[in-house]
């Protein structure tokens, strides 16, 4: 569950990914005109209750186009079962 308020979060983590990311410099003055950006706000998950898993189908809208991922779970059944039973 988020600890803050989404528009307290999407400033905290702007700020920081500008000015505190170790992996990149920071973010100049002059570089804030030229920015843009996107935010996309998802739900909170829900928990999914498996049995067993051999495939595992996500399907959703996305602008108005239905997707599907289809992802086949193989050598890492294992694994991925204790993730979900966490």
């Amino acid at each position: 569950m988020p600890d803050q308020p989404l528009i307290d979060g999407l400033m905290d983590s702007a700020v920081n990914a500008a000015t505190s990311d170790s992996r990149f410099p920071s973010v100049g003055e002059g570089e804030l005109k030229n920015i843009s950006i996107e935010v996309s706000v998802l739900t909170v998950p829900d928990r999914v209750e498996v049995d067993d898993i051999h495939h595992l189908l996500l399907t959703g809208s996305v602008e108005g186009k239905e997707e599907e991922v289809r992802v086949v779970l193989e050598g890492a059944l294992d694994d991925l079962r204790e993730v979900l039973e966490g």
